[in-house]
């Protein structure tokens, strides 16, 4: 699970004791099945700020000139390689089509490309199999459209610097992308 900020986290706990207080009162003593219950719902609030991540993703890139489509991955690409969406941007941009990492706080976009030492998290490796080239945005709550669309801009700058700077491995990726979407 990616770090969470303390106003989350404070969430999470409430959410966690809440869970538990329901399944004292209903006679459930067992310790194993008192945390598999907190833990179910934790991962069920922490799904759903996800999904609304996904989703304002989605209602946002839409409204956004440089952005052509975003489509859905295939649930192994999401499962297994943690990309949430492929983004098409306009042909202007001189961009293949890039996988998508949706996070819900900054601090997940720093640590799924940069790690966390002091937690002993390491960069997300897909990200770092492909040098970078994943545009990885945060679309949390607070996030408004302005917001998101500074955000995208930057990724996009980002990974034209890269493919810039570096040609062969940016050109060996535009090239497998187009080839080896599971769609």
């Amino acid at each position: 699970m990616e770090n969470i900020n303390h106003s989350t986290q404070s969430q999470i706990d409430s959410i966690r004791h809440k869970a538990l207080h329901n399944a004292l009162v209903n006679g459930i003593k067992n310790d194993s099945v008192l945390t598999e219950i907190a833990n179910r719902a934790e991962e069920d609030y922490t799904d759903k700020i996800g999904e609304e991540s996904e989703s304002r993703f989605i209602e946002y890139s839409k409204n956004i000139k440089f952005v052509k489509s975003v489509s859905d991955t295939h649930p192994l690409e999401d499962h297994l390689l943690s990309i949430d969406k492929w983004i098409t941007f306009d042909k202007s941009l001189s961009l293949p089509d890039l996988p998508v990492q949706i996070k819900s706080s900054y601090r997940g976009v720093f640590v799924f490309k940069n790690g966390d030492s002091k937690n002993f998290i390491k960069p997300n490796w897909v990200y770092k199999h492909l040098s970078g080239l994943m545009v990885v945005v945060n679309c949390g709550p607070l996030v408004k459209p302005k917001e998101f669309r500074l955000q995208l801009l930057k990724e996009a700058t980002r990974i034209r610097e890269l493919i810039d700077t570096n040609h062969i491995p940016a050109d060996r990726f535009i090239k497998d992308s187009n080839s080896s979407k599971i769609r």
